[in-house]
């Protein structure tokens, strides 16, 4: 037996090596691609794959062969050349099936490892029976096996690594790892073909030689099988991964358009893009929502059809700034589909491509509740809670306006500021819900009879202002303040009770003393005191008044320190009985001991007193003082007589009235039956609480007389409820009992119905001898008045008790 030797050819041996490592770096590549790649493009992938990767392992394994030179001439029968090609295919088909799964397990890579060494030794040795030459074949057992192991064991390298290199992903070393794997799978392929290769012996044979013409050149196969192999593999690579950039950056894309999708449909901002004319483009879920059409329905529609008339202009005026490429932001009101208004704040922002504006993005925001809330605090801010009026501020505001409309103009701003004469009667004694609904009756009133540019409004408490903002003449203005005074003259129907009101204005001019609303306002209020000191009129005001302005200011001031100083003295006016012609009862009467202004009358001070709340310690004060005089004289030896002290409605509403006489009358040690409290009629409106005071107040065991009684207005079925002692017949009755039969009728009157009540009476301003007859001669129980005496110190009325004979 004669042994053929053959030797191989270096470089196509180095380009079969190359051919292994670049199939090997292709499967790396392929195994992430056909991973990523989603239906029939995964699909595509995979049989392409497999088909050049399987034509690489081929390509490397029949080069070798074709580098191997023997002595005798070699070609290769073509059928068998091309049959070889399959078990490659299928063996690269389904290396890059099993790297493309989820998960690898170990059994899976055992038996895949099999497989595809089995088709890569299918591959070896059946091209290796495609030779044609004059020679035998004898293979060596061993170094076969040890081939096909050579294979099992590279394509389990092979599998595991593309696989890990897949699973692992890209990373920074990731492109060296590849190549190193390549070269090492490379190598383990060379390698099993190599062995292939050493386990057959090549023997001389006797056969006729073949034909040239049916025979394939070896080298020149070889290369042009190598070239276009490496030309196949390249191909292959740069496609994956040209195709995995361009995947990538569609993924990217997609991601993209999918983060914008979702922030575009879950914004909770209504967002739309419309086109240059506004023609709705897109709109999300929540446009439609704030516009109350579907999609569908917007996207026929132009958005100037939702925006309210009154804000189309300002629209107009803003797109063409953004078609010029500049954002802009407004608050502006559209129609929902329902009918009603929503107020948005919209921000326009161009939208720009291929270097021009095809389009705007809208976004708005629904302020509808938010503008809801600022209107109401403004309106809380610029009005009244009770009444809903224009409030001091406003006021201000609208005054301020209205002078400055009025400069170097030949007509005046006048502003009226009126208060209520009787108010704190009727609020203290019918309760504050009264109250409340008188103000806001008179302000609905004021309101409804002042219309046009005329701004009524409240300042606080019973003070409302008027504000005319243009009066041609002086005349004009008196008359329209004689018509808010008879306005509010008219009679108010309150819960049951016909309330009379008057009100005491004061009226200001522009441009005359004053030049601003601070000035004006209080030249106003200037005027109201003083209309006040008249008594329900109007007043306009003059710079005189100023003076007695600052003057009323100090003496404020004064009587705020007046009780700390000790400056209040009590007067006393005797009661005398006409059947006796004894001193009954004395009235106790403050007076003010100024020390510049001397003896102050009370007419000066008790309303600034009530005013300032003052009268509730300035009460108590005489309370105490009368009790603690009257249980003095009775020390003295003079006999027990009846002390009258005024009650005022502040005093008479206080829960601690009760209180404050029981603690006095204990400090003072005066019998309570020789105290009797006076209180009016106005002050018994609140029939109930009155009740309820009253009663109280009896069960200590004082009196209790009505004084000035028949000018309260009030309903005489309280005379029948309350524990009353006395009526004292107001003073304005007694004065012209002589010569007018009314007063005559009305005093009759009331002495006889006092009388069947079994009630006493005393007449106030008794002056003449004709009054005290006429009173006497009807049952008039005790008189009081100048007559008699006025009031008087208290040494004085304790010498006119020693003079007047009491037995």
């Amino acid at each position: 037996m004669h042994v053929i030797w053959g030797e191989y050819h270096t470089a196509t041996v180095a380009l079969s090596i190359l051919i292994a490592v670049l199939a090997s770096y292709t499967a790396i590549n392929l195994g992430s691609r056909v991973t990523e790649a989603k239906g029939m493009a995964r699909r595509l992938w995979q049989v392409g794959g497999a088909t050049a990767l399987g034509l690489g392992i081929w390509s490397m394994h029949f080069v070798a062969m074709l580098a191997f030179e023997l002595e005798v001439q070699v070609t290769y029968r073509l059928w068998l050349v091309i049959l070889s090609v399959l078990p490659a295919v299928v063996a690269s088909g389904l290396a890059l099936y099993l790297v493309s799964r989820p998960r690898l397990q170990l059994k899976e890579l055992l038996f895949g490892s099999l497989l595809m060494g089995a088709g890569i030794s299918a591959m070896h040795y059946t091209g290796m029976y495609a030779m044609q030459m004059q020679a035998h074949m004898v293979f060596d057992p061993l170094l076969v096996a040890a081939s096909v192991l050579v294979a099992v064991g590279a394509s389990f390298a092979a599998l595991s690594i593309i696989y890990r290199l897949r699973v692992e992903g890209n990373s920074r070393s990731g492109a060296w790892r590849k190549l190193f794997s390549a070269l090492l799978m490379g190598g383990a392929i060379s390698g099993m073909h190599y062995t292939g290769m050493a386990a057959v012996m090549f023997t001389h044979s006797n056969e006729q030689a073949l034909e040239v013409e049916t025979a394939l050149d070896n080298l020149l196969l070889a290369y042009t099988i190598g070239g276009v192999t490496l030309l196949l593999l390249g191909v292959v690579i740069v496609t994956a991964v040209v195709e995995r950039r361009v995947v990538s950056n569609q993924n990217r894309l997609d991601d993209s358009e999918r983060r914008y999708k979702s922030l575009f449909d879950h914004n909770p901002e209504a967002i739309f893009t419309v086109d240059v004319s506004g023609a709705f483009i897109e709109v999300n879920p929540k446009a439609e929502q704030l516009l109350g059409y579907s999609s569908k329905q917007l996207l026929q529609m132009n958005v100037l059809t939702f925006v309210v008339p009154e804000d189309v202009a300002k629209i107009e005026r803003l797109y063409p700034r953004v078609l010029a490429r500049e954002p802009q932001q407004a608050e502006i009101s559209i129609l929902h589909k329902a009918g009603h208004r929503v107020e948005m704040m919209v921000i326009l922002v161009p939208i720009v491509t291929e270097e021009r504006v095809s389009g705007v993005y809208v976004i708005a925001q629904d302020i509808t509740e938010k503008k809801q809330a600022e209107r109401a605090i403004s309106s809380m801010a610029y009005h009244d809670d009770l009444t809903g009026m224009p409030n001091r501020r406003m006021a201000f505001d609208v005054l301020n306006r209205a002078i400055q409309e009025a400069q170097d103009q030949e007509y005046y701003v006048a502003i009226m500021l009126l208060d209520l004469d009787r108010f704190k009667t009727y609020n203290d004694s019918l309760g504050h819900i009264f109250g409340d609904k008188m103000i806001k009756a008179l302000g609905e009133r004021l309101t409804a009879a002042f219309g046009g540019d005329v701004v009524a409004a409240r300042l606080g408490g019973d003070e409302y202002t008027l504000i005319f903002p243009r009066l041609d003449t002086i005349n004009d203005v008196e008359t329209r303040a004689q018509e808010l005074c008879s306005l509010i003259e008219q009679p108010l129907l309150l819960l049951g009770h016909e309330v009379r009101l008057t009100a005491s204005v004061g009226v200001a001019l522009y441009p005359c003393e004053a030049q601003d609303a601070v000035s004006m306002l209080r030249n106003a209020d200037t005027a109201m005191y003083r209309a006040k000191e008249h008594g329900n009129s109007f007043c306009l005001y003059d710079p005189s008044m100023d003076t007695k302005a600052y003057e009323r200011m100090l003496l404020e001031t004064d009587l705020r320190k007046a009780l700390e100083r000790d400056e209040f003295v009590l007067w006393y006016q005797p009661q005398i009985n006409l059947e006796t012609m004894r001193i009954e009862g004395v009235e106790a009467l403050v007076r003010w001991q100024h020390p510049e202004l001397g003896l102050v009358p009370p007419f000066r001070f008790i309303p600034l007193a009530e005013e300032t709340g003052l009268i509730v310690p300035l009460g108590e004060w005489v309370l105490r003082t009368a009790c603690q005089t009257n249980k003095r004289w009775q020390e003295l030896g003079l006999p027990k007589l009846r002390m009258g002290v005024n009650l005022s409605m502040r005093q008479f509403r206080r829960e601690d009235l009760f209180d404050t006489v029981a603690g006095v009358l204990a400090e003072t040690g005066l019998d309570p039956a020789d105290l009797e409290l006076e209180i009016t009629e106005s002050m018994t409106m609140d029939l109930e609480q009155s009740l309820q005071t009253l009663e109280k107040l009896k069960s200590l065991g004082v009196q209790i007389g009505i004084d000035d009684f028949g000018t309260g207005y009030s309903s005489l079925s309280y005379l029948k409820k309350f524990p009353i002692d006395r009526l004292k017949i107001d003073r304005s009755f007694v004065s012209d009992i002589e010569t007018d039969e009314n007063d005559r009728s009305i005093v009759t009157t009331i002495l006889l119905m006092a009388h069947n009540l079994r009630l006493k009476v005393t007449a106030e301003g008794v002056e003449t001898e004709a009054q005290q007859d006429f009173l006497k001669a009807h049952g008039c129980d005790d008189a009081q008045g100048y007559l008699y005496s006025r009031p008087v110190p208290q040494d004085e009325i304790q010498q006119l008790f020693l003079q007047t004979p009491q037995s």
